[in-house]
């Protein structure tokens, strides 16, 4: 699969289709996007945590049947949720 580098936006070392944008204004800076191909992608929204772009995505990926979703990731959000 051929890597695209995305201007401006650094990838989450926990989630998948989560980015952090240092250029947008506080305090909605964590971006959600699933990638369709290099040249296509579709913006879900901006957060202001890093979890809340991870559970639109996924919703996102529920929603649309994108073949890429994680198994058990509701399980893996609820999980983290009760440890905090």
């Amino acid at each position: 699969m051929k890597r695209c580098p995305i201007p401006n936006l650094k990838k989450s070392d926990k989630y998948h289709g989560v980015y952090y944008d240092s250029e947008l204004p506080e305090p909605k800076r964590w971006v959600a996007r699933a990638n369709m191909s290099c040249a296509r992608f579709a913006h879900i929204g901006n957060f202001e945590t890093e979890l809340e772009a991870a559970k639109a995505y996924n919703d996102y990926v529920k929603k649309y049947k994108h073949l890429n979703i994680y198994p058990f990731f509701d399980m893996v959000l609820n999980d983290m949720e009760n440890k905090e």
